[in-house]
């Protein structure tokens, strides 16, 4: 029971927070910052990261255009919009539209959106109207399958790839 746990804090924790049998430490001072889980009955121990990638940030110029190729043409749904900029669903990250007068040169960013069905998203992405620039290709291979990809670009020009593995 919890009540039987009495976990002490180790020497030089930035933090403690008690759950149940557990102890959790949180240090900022480490690379990369984490959360250490300490089970007080046995003293083990788990790292876990407390930072994620959670958007991206891509400059357009023309919101509108720009958020209706990337949500209806593509397939991303919007999750807010306001001011200069709109968030949507990219799954684990956001792609966040960030409206400016003027895309810095050169732009090298490229966006790789990866799907478990790579032949059925590639194709419902065609009817949709997204101008692939390349038919699918192998890039790579991992021993069992196959990294399929294509590439197109947005309003502005910003590179993306859709990838899959196949086989």
């Amino acid at each position: 029971a919890a009540s039987s746990c009495s976990p002490s804090r180790p020497a030089g924790c930035a933090g403690v927070v008690e759950s149940g049998c557990f102890l959790v430490t949180r240090s900022m001072w480490r690379f990369p910052p984490t959360i250490r889980r300490v089970d007080a009955s046995s003293g083990d121990t788990a790292d876990l990261l407390v930072m994620k990638l959670s958007r991206v940030i891509l400059r357009v110029t023309d919101l509108a255009t720009s958020t209706a190729f990337w949500s209806e043409t593509v397939g991303f749904p919007v999750l807010h919009s306001g001011g200069a900029f709109t968030f949507l669903d990219a799954g684990d990250v956001q792609l966040a539209l960030n409206s400016v007068d003027q895309i810095p040169e050169p732009n090298l960013t490229e966006l790789v959106i990866e799907t478990d069905l790579f032949e059925e998203t590639h194709g419902a992405m065609v009817k949709r109207g997204v101008p692939f620039e390349v038919d699918p290709r192998p890039v790579t291979a991992d021993g069992n399958r196959e990294l399929w990809a294509a590439h197109f670009r947005d309003p502005d020009g910003n590179l993306a790839s859709l990838t899959g593995w196949v086989g």
